[in-house]
């Protein structure tokens, strides 16, 4: 037999497998093709699932980073809302500090004229 003819005899399909249970497909293609097919599939299944956890646990991951920014925004408008009420107190004191400055003040005047009065 020639070369191209025992090439040729490797590749055709038997009409039956000589070994029962494997079919003629194996007998076609060697054992080292079909391991590599059978790792480049397996391969391609688990990155294909380590994709949709990354994809998945990204999301999961922002929608955190959300909540959490959300959480910090609350807590700035309390804070805020708290000084702003801080402040009104604050300012309704030192009116009330600037009325008793100016009644003490009247007071006193009043009570040196009266010394100046008596003397």
């Amino acid at each position: 037999m020639d070369r191209t003819s025992q090439d040729l005899e490797l590749y055709t399909i038997p009409s039956y497998s000589k070994i029962p249970g494997i079919s003629s497909v194996k007998s076609i293609i060697p054992q080292n093709l079909r391991t590599r097919a059978a790792t480049a599939t397996a391969l391609g299944a688990a990155a294909a699932n380590a994709k949709l956890l990354a994809d998945q646990e990204e999301r999961e991951i922002g929608q955190l980073v959300a909540t959490m920014i959300e959480a910090q925004l609350t807590k700035m408008q309390r804070k805020l809302k708290y000084f702003d009420d801080l402040e009104l107190i604050m300012g309704k004191e030192h009116a009330q500090l600037e009325e008793l400055e100016e009644s003490l003040m009247g007071s006193e005047l009043m009570s040196c004229k009266g010394y100046l009065l008596l003397v």
